[in-house]
């Protein structure tokens, strides 16, 4: 038996108590509220979990994959933000844009999402970019929450909240579903100022830094 089935999920917003009221946490991520496809393919699920109490549901503005966390607005110098942006930028271009393959979501832990198959793989960037952010700025990149398994492409679409509901359920109205997983691209990565509260992931200032174009020849 899935052990996952016998328990309530965890509540995720129980974790993370560095934060503080109104912060901001600088972060790299790919927004994917502007792609029809995977707002759908979300939706539909979401729509089956309506019922289900103890979760918070992803508003498709703010569907996203997580890349990596930088670090708090107040604690990180302006000018070192400089140099990491002109850095990242760099990076960005010199990568060509970002095929995604969403699968059904399951639920997890303390969250319902969709592991996400990415080509080519984003690892690589992922390190590049915390390179990036050790060199300018001197400090290891902010530790955001991340499946037990270490990093993973993900999306998630709803969030256990402090009355949680038995996994069991939730994939039980999961299944419900018959969609076959969902392929996207990503043009862009986004470096913004993430906002943890009223029960959601949200964010202000988003840069959208554009992915380079390999699929057009150069002179």
């Amino acid at each position: 038996m899935d052990p996952r089935g016998t328990a309530a999920m965890r509540n995720h917003w129980a974790r993370e108590e560095a934060w503080r009221p109104g912060q901001r946490l600088w972060a790299l991520y790919v927004t994917c509220g502007s792609m029809p496809p995977l707002v759908e393919h979300a939706t539909a699920y979401q729509e089956s979990l309506s019922q289900v109490r103890g979760l918070d549901l992803v508003e498709p503005r703010w569907l996203h994959m997580t890349v990596l966390g930088v670090g708090f607005v107040e604690e990180v110098d302006p000018d070192g933000m400089a140099r990491l942006l002109d850095r990242v930028t760099t990076l960005a271009a010199a990568a060509p844009p970002v095929d995604l393959v969403a699968a059904a979501p399951r639920a997890r832990t303390d969250a319902v999402w969709m592991s996400v198959s990415t080509t080519p793989s984003i690892v690589p960037l992922r390190e590049d970019l915390a390179d990036a952010v050790r060199t300018c700025l001197g400090r290891e990149p902010h530790a955001l929450p991340l499946p037990r398994a270490g990093f993973t492409p993900h999306i998630s679409i709803a969030y256990a909240n402090a009355d949680p509901p038995r996994a069991e359920e939730v994939d039980e109205h999961l299944s419900e579903v018959d969609r076959p997983p969902t392929s996207f691209r990503a043009s862009h990565l986004s470096l913004l100022r993430l906002r943890r509260g009223d029960a959601r992931w949200s964010w202000d200032q988003e840069q959208r830094i554009p992915f380079g174009d390999r699929s057009v020849p150069t002179s």
